[in-house]
């Protein structure tokens, strides 16, 4: 994710309902974008915790696994966020692009 943020101009009704249906696609690709990122993470978590067993000492293995198995909860629920952001964000802007294209009609 770029992090830029974009300016949208609305001069009337047409191009305020196609403004909305690009926050919409931004908003899906964003979100899409993250979860992936997310999910690579959470595999590289997977892999650390797997190769932590032969390479450290018991004693300190729990606290690792520990600490590890609470990232790797930390990225799923980032993750679920994520997608249920998008999944109340899109429909809105949805709306917001069918009143444009009420007014417009």
């Amino acid at each position: 994710m770029s992090g830029v943020v974009a300016t949208v101009e609305v001069t009337g009704v047409v191009s305020g309902a196609a403004a909305a249906r690009t926050v919409q696609r931004r908003v899906d690709a964003a979100t899409a974008e993250f979860v992936a990122a997310l999910a690579g993470a959470r595999a590289a978590i997977n892999t650390i915790t797997e190769g932590a067993a032969g390479n450290i000492q018991l004693a300190a293995y729990a606290r690792v696994v520990a600490r590890l198995q609470q990232a790797a909860e930390s990225a799923a629920a980032a993750q679920a966020d994520a997608q249920r952001c998008a999944s109340e964000v899109g429909p809105l802007m949805g709306a917001v692009a069918a009143e444009f294209d009420r007014l417009n009609s």
